[in-house]
C-alpha cells in the first residue's frame, strides 16, 4: 500500500543557533515581566487593600517569588550578553 502523498518536509528552524537565541531571549523576558508584576502585585496590593494585611506570609512569598524570577532572568540575558561578544 503506497501512499501518493509527498514526503515530509522536516523543518530545521529550530537547529538555527539565531532562532534559539531569540527564543531564549524571548523566555527571559517573559519571566522577567510575570516576576515584575508578581513583585509589585505583592509590594501594592496590601497597601491599597486593607483586607490584605492580614496575610503577610502570603506577600512575602510572593516577593521573593518576584525577587528570584528576575534574577534568574537577567542571568540568562547576561549569559547570553556575555556569549555573543565573546
Amino acid at each position: 500500500m503506497t501512499s501518493d502523498l509527498p514526503p515530509p518536509v522536516y523543518d530545521r528552524r529550530h537547529l538555527d543557533p539565531e532562532v534559539r537565541k531569540e527564543r531564549v531571549k524571548l523566555a527571559a523576558n517573559g519571566l522577567n515581566a510575570l516576576s515584575l508584576a508578581l513583585l509589585i502585585g505583592a509590594i501594592v496590593a496590601p497597601i491599597v487593600d486593607e483586607t490584605r494585611h492580614a496575610n503577610l506570609a502570603r506577600e512575602a512569598v510572593g516577593v521573593a517569588l518576584g525577587l528570584v524570577g528576575i534574577v534568574a532572568a537577567l542571568f540568562v540575558l547576561r549569559y547570553m550578553k556575555s556569549k555573543e561578544t565573546a
